[in-house]
């Protein structure tokens, strides 16, 4: 999310040596990113393209800064819980440039980094759940959101763990994909174009490499009952 310190930032080495190393790598690093996306997107069912899953995405923008989030049925939004916090309303833009304004039904953070937005209605498509299978180590996923207020940004990884892992943000999925401030609250996607995950925390490393902590999106489905109240 912009604007709000999130998860690990290991700083760059000032040494002209060390600047060398870091374009290096980073090169390599943009390199590795490319050709797993092709390799993705020549893997992604055509029954559910890129496009729809761009729909899903929303851009949300609150006073403290801008985030990610989801359409999981019309009219609600899910997105990470330290992005929403306790804003009223929350300004939510729809890949078509729809905007509308949405309140926050429930919040739980700090326990759980999710919260579900309520509004009249959602022009986009509505993401379908992976709620049975959780993510697996080595799985190609998918990430989409909107880093440093870039819109609708999409970058390919893989799940680095099997089951949760501890993080500062509680017991989280950690993935190997390319995040920044922004994509907090946004959707991660397997090859079918299912939704699998919330991105919570970004790790950033000074190699160009990032991690990031994950909300799976079994913990929404187990508790959608309570989370959405009378939206459901």
């Amino acid at each position: 999310m912009s604007g709000r310190a999130s998860g690990f930032v290991l700083t760059q080495p000032n040494s002209p040596d060390r600047a060398i190393d870091w374009v290096v790598i980073s090169a390599v690093a943009l390199c590795v990113s490319l050709l797993a996306g092709w390799g993705f997107a020549t893997r992604m069912d055509t029954s559910d393209p890129l496009d729809t899953m761009l729909d899903q995405t929303v851009y949300i923008t609150v006073p403290s800064g801008e985030g990610s989030g989801v359409i999981v049925r019309d009219g609600v939004v899910l997105t990470a819980g330290h992005v929403a916090l306790e804003h009223e309303p929350v300004e939510v833009t729809f890949y078509d440039g729809t905007t509308e304004d949405f309140t926050v039904a429930w919040n739980g953070f700090p326990d759980i980094d999710l919260a579900v937005l309520v509004g009249e209605t959602s022009p986009g498509t509505v993401a379908t759940l992976r709620c049975e299978l959780e993510a697996q180590r080595g799985e190609n996923i998918l990430a989409i959101g909107h880093p440093y207020t870039l819109p609708w940004i999409t970058t390919w990884g893989r799940v680095a763990s099997d089951g949760a892992t501890d993080t500062p943000r509680g017991s989280l999925a950690v993935i190997d994909v390319t995040l920044n401030p922004g994509n907090s609250g946004g959707p991660i996607f397997d090859e079918q174009g299912q939704l699998i995950g919330i991105v919570s925390i970004v790790i950033s490393t000074s190699v160009g490499v990032a991690l990031g902590g994950v909300v799976p999106i079994s913990t929404f489905c187990n508790g959608a009952d309570e989370y959405l109240g009378d939206a459901k």
